[in-house]
């Protein structure tokens, strides 16, 4: 940690985000929810499918494995498909982390210049198995995907029917607060506090650490713009006022793919980093309230990069058949689904 960070004032910050890391404990622009149930009762009870931006062409000297997995999370996913193709694991590479506690389908690339693939027939790890193969001239890289459905059932669901089909048609029309979900933050929000504590961190721990910081600045702006009722349109112009989504400033692109021209003119908040761009009067105030937690991240060199604010919720659909719920809906990349949920309904995870 810094020494120019003092210690007393960056821990009271960061008390002051761990209350921001839990969306269902933020400001709810549908107000509280008034029904219930129980989410990843199993692993099948909550499935992710990425949509991919683009498919492998059939040549070249990339590898594309496209894979369903279960109980397993991304990154240790891509480590056993290094070791399997005997390559580095920097070798291996994915559009977005999915979750362990699910069944998901996405896209894995492996570099293997001049080199046949392994047989991948034998490939053996308990819960992945491969859905499709096939080679490309490029590698995968972060972010670069259409989107991700989600399909979620909810055991035990409690409460009125019809008030919770309104809302989801209020949440289909409106979208939701594009808060970061609690799994970004560790179990109890325990990665904000990692450079704090001083330990010795290798690169993904760090890279963690910043990450929990950054959006829990972020859920902070977020939930008070929900307070002010300013959460998904644009307050004042474009010269003083919020930084609109567009190709520079939140890759308005995944969201028009998704919602189309309903994206124009969404407003943005700042994943905090040293400066590109303007900061609106309203993000400066929130976010000088800040600043040890600011000086850890620009001591880091990390650039500043803009989120939307609102999140589009595409293609909802629900049907409820005895106490089983059944979601469906789509999301733009970087979204979590989990902050849908806490915006419909009171989650219990098993």
């Amino acid at each position: 940690m810094s020494e120019s960070v003092n210690s007393m004032a960056l821990d009271a910050e960061l008390s002051e985000l761990a209350e921001c890391i839990d969306p269902s404990a933020l400001a709810n622009p549908f107000g509280a929810p008034e029904c219930s149930g129980y989410i990843r009762s199993a692993p099948e009870d909550f499935c992710v499918t990425e949509l991919p931006l683009e498919l492998p062409s059939g040549d070249g000297e990339h590898a594309w494995l496209h894979i369903r997995k279960e109980g397993n999370n991304t990154v240790w996913v891509a480590k056993r498909l290094a070791d399997f193709a005997a390559v580095d694991v920097r070798d291996v590479s994915y559009a977005g982390l999915k979750d362990r506690n699910a069944v998901t389908e996405q896209w894995f690339s492996i570099w293997l210049p001049g080199r046949p693939d392994p047989d991948w027939a034998a490939l053996d790890i308990a819960g992945i198995s491969i859905i499709a193969v096939s080679r490309h001239r490029k590698k995968l890289r972060r972010g670069e995907l259409a989107g991700n459905r989600f399909a979620i059932a909810v055991r035990a669901f409690s409460g009125d029917a019809d008030e919770f089909a309104a809302r989801c048609a209020r949440v289909a029309s409106d979208g939701v607060p594009n808060y970061f979900g609690e799994q970004r933050f560790g179990r109890g929000g325990g990665n904000l506090r990692l450079l704090a504590e001083g330990g010795r961190l290798d690169r993904d721990q760090r890279s963690m650490a910043y990450s929990a910081l950054r959006s829990g600045l972020f859920n902070n702006y977020l939930k008070q713009r929900v307070v002010d009722g300013f959460w998904n349109i644009c307050d004042g112009d474009s010269r003083t006022g919020d930084v609109a989504l567009s190709d520079r400033d939140g890759d308005i692109e995944a969201y028009r793919r998704l919602c189309g021209d309903a994206a124009q003119g969404r407003p943005t908040g700042p994943l905090w980093g040293e400066g590109r761009g303007r900061l609106s009067p309203a993000e400066e105030t929130v976010f000088d309230a800040f600043p040890h937690v600011k000086a850890l991240l620009n001591a880091a060199g990390l650039k500043r990069h803009r989120r939307s604010l609102w999140l589009p919720v595409s293609d909802l659909q629900q049907s409820l058949k005895g106490d089983v719920l059944r979601l469906s809906f789509t999301l733009p990349p970087g979204a979590f689904a989990t902050t849908v949920l806490d915006m419909l309904l009171l989650p219990a995870w098993q």
